[in-house]
């Protein structure tokens, strides 16, 4: 981290420190380890020092040390310091943009129910009355271009799309980094280090991803943005 981008992020480094120590304890619900889930703990949450107390439990529980200090100057890394549920949603709406190809095609093809099903009807709405606007806008290639192979069922093309954009933006990053994102995520969800992450890719869908979250997820976000 350059000491020209603190200068430029007084009030960005804050929540960058304390989403490397862990001390704003935003975890996604099924990551929280079983014996943080009762009542003193999360009452324990409710203080400073309470949190600094957790958070040294978490580190230790998931073996993560804060001198492990990623830079955050670029986009895909920013992303992470969305808290979990809207990082959650912005994912989950930025994988169903990067579908809208295939749900159009379904829809024409009078084989919709699937699509809805997988995507939800007033998600699979947004994605048909806005994806293309958005996809076009960020210069993001239809991922069908992107993934190559045969057409499985639409779920699986849903899980193999979520899994390839979340390898595009953190696959690159350090074992440490990679962990912290996973904690906001569903544990169904990992990045692997064995991913090519292109570059022009991951900043398109890095950019994607911040304009569905700034516009259609949570406005407030954009405190985590430089």
């Amino acid at each position: 981290m350059t000491p020209e981008f603190v200068q430029a992020n007084p009030a960005l480094i804050p929540r960058i420190c304390d989403s490397i120590a862990l001390v704003d304890l935003d975890l996604h619900a099924d990551r929280l380890p079983e014996e943080l889930q009762s009542s003193w703990a999360r009452s324990l949450g409710e203080s400073r020092a309470g949190r600094r107390g957790l958070a040294r439990l978490l580190r230790a529980h998931f073996e993560l040390h804060v001198h492990e200090f990623p830079s955050h100057q670029e986009l895909n890394q920013q992303l992470a310091l969305v808290n979990s549920p809207a990082l959650c949603r912005g994912l989950d709406l930025t994988v169903k943009v990067l579908l809208w190809p295939r749900v159009v095609r379904r829809i024409s093809r009078d084989s919709h129910l699937e699509a809805q099903r997988v995507l939800g009807a007033d998600d699979c709405a947004f994605v048909a009355k806005t994806g293309p606007l958005l996809i076009r806008e960020n210069q993001v290639p239809p991922v069908a271009e992107v993934i190559q192979g045969a057409e499985p069922s639409f779920e699986r093309v849903f899980q193999d799309t979520r899994t390839f954009a979340v390898c595009q933006l953190w696959s690159g990053e350090s074992s440490a980094f990679r962990t912290r994102v996973e904690l906001k995520l569903p544990t169904d969800i990992s990045i692997g280090s064995d991913v090519t992450s292109e570059q022009s890719l991951r900043q398109r869908i890095a950019r994607l991803m911040r304009r569905i979250l700034v516009q259609h997820v949570d406005p407030e976000v954009q405190q985590c943005f430089a």
